[in-house]
């Protein structure tokens, strides 16, 4: 029997030759003798799965996602000539914000149209990352080549939709906010929900509503004082240093990192007179410093 279970490797195939000969050993004692056969495990291959390398993006519109939402399931009926069946979604991978357009068809044409209206809108991506649909691979697409030089274009894996995996995700969030957008208005044309759905998968849901009268002129609300600053006599900072100082009141960007309650002038926030913010020593609560 060793010599019969030591000529296969797989589990079916070595029970089916055992059953051939035997009839008392049951499936559990082949599952244990495999598992601790060292002859087995050495033949046996050793699986490593390819791990694919994160994608980064240094900027908004450097590599735009798109795919396309079957929707024929649900269509959405305007008229006797026009049905929505498909759902054109763009995201952009840096600020992952959504763009979600109706289709009627999954047609290059139909696609590439909305592509222009988004590119000359917004500006063209730097690279457009798409799937090796036949929406997506038609001439009429590569046809924006021309329009936009710039752009590249990127095909993920055949199969693979983990290859761009933040629209494919994305995807499921719109269907699901769509769906209850759809029941809490008790409107059947998903179509009208795509523009509010995508700003509320950004931004939220607005909890106050401001209207008309409570807007104020910008143009009065910038003091005198900052009127006669010359800006070309400004030094550059970045925007965490003006973060630093709107904190600590525009006198100091210096935090401290005092270990004892900041009592005494060997505190640079005490030093310098303001208060100790929320970036100087988060960890202890005491502080005689602070407002």
């Amino acid at each position: 029997m060793r010599k019969v279970m030591r000529q296969f490797l797989t589990e079916d195939k070595t029970l089916a030759e055992i059953l051939a000969h035997y009839s008392w050993i049951p499936k559990i004692a082949v599952e244990i003798y495999l598992k601790y056969c060292i002859p087995c495990q050495h033949r046996k291959p050793v699986k490593t799965p390819v791990l694919s390398k994160p994608i980064l993006s240094l900027g908004v519109l450097t590599r735009l996602q798109i795919d396309l939402i079957d929707m024929r399931t649900r269509p959405n009926c305007i008229s006797s000539d026009v049905v929505y069946q498909w759902i054109l979604h763009c995201k952009d991978h840096y600020s992952k914000y959504s763009w979600a357009y109706s289709l009627v068809d999954k047609s290059a044409d139909g696609v590439a149209k909305k592509l222009r209206e988004l590119f000359f809108t917004f500006g063209p991506p730097k690279l457009l990352h798409s799937d090796n649909g036949a929406q997506f691979v038609a001439d009429v697409i590569t046809a924006l080549k021309l329009l936009f030089p710039d752009m590249c274009f990127i095909r993920g894996g055949p199969r693979h939709p983990q290859s761009q995996g933040l629209v494919e995700r994305g995807n499921g969030v719109l269907c699901n906010s769509l769906g209850k957008w759809m029941s809490s208005t008790n409107s059947e044309h998903w179509s009208d929900g795509l523009l509010p759905v995508v700003m509320a998968c950004k931004f939220g849901k607005l909890a106050i509503a401001h209207t008309v009268e409570s807007l104020i002129d910008l143009r009065s609300a910038c003091s005198s004082d900052l009127k006669l600053n010359e800006v070309n006599s400004l030094g550059e900072i970045t925007v965490i240093e003006a973060a630093k100082l709107l904190v600590h009141g525009a006198v100091s960007s210096a935090i401290c990192d005092c270990k004892t309650k900041c009592g005494t002038k060997h505190c640079p926030c005490r030093k310098v007179g303001v208060a100790c913010s929320t970036k100087c020593h988060v960890k202890q609560r005491e502080c005689l410093n602070s407002t």
